[in-house]
């Protein structure tokens, strides 16, 4: 798994030709996917809770505007979908993960999220203990 985020994530270290199955995959959700949801949720009057990672904060700001204009709770959700936290990660490594994906969502949103949720499920016996015990809503203090 090497190579730039983008068209090229999914395809072996070298190969220059798009990934286009899986960037389409992935992309589907951010263009067309979010707004059938969000739809069903403005029809029954359902205020949203969206699960941020970085690359999706730093990235697509509209995203942020629909939440918004709904009044929707914002969530961290790790870096991006191709790093996730596993268990070769020390404690320190996992907390600026947290951190760094905590951060990215605040600055976003002009919110700090009070929720962690991590990619996959993917926390390991090194994670902050406040992110295992409990998934939404969390407040952790990471400058310890």
């Amino acid at each position: 798994m090497g190579g730039p985020e983008g068209l090229w994530t999914g395809n072996p270290v070298g190969n220059r030709f798009p990934d286009i199955g899986g960037y389409g995959n992935h992309e589907y959700g951010n263009r067309v996917g979010i707004f059938r949801i969000l739809s069903v949720l403005d029809k029954y009057g359902i205020k949203p809770t969206l699960a941020l990672d970085k690359a999706v904060a730093d990235n697509y700001p509209f995203l942020i505007q629909e939440g918004h204009k709904r009044g929707a709770e914002f969530i961290a959700h790790g870096l991006t979908r191709r790093q996730i936290i596993h268990i070769g990660m020390s404690e320190a490594d996992e907390r600026k993960y947290i951190k760094d994906s905590i951060d990215a969502v605040e600055k976003a949103t002009g919110k700090r999220p009070i929720g962690w949720s991590g990619p996959d499920f993917q926390e390991t016996p090194n994670t902050p203990q406040p992110a295992r015990r409990r998934r939404y809503p969390l407040r952790l203090r990471l400058g310890q």
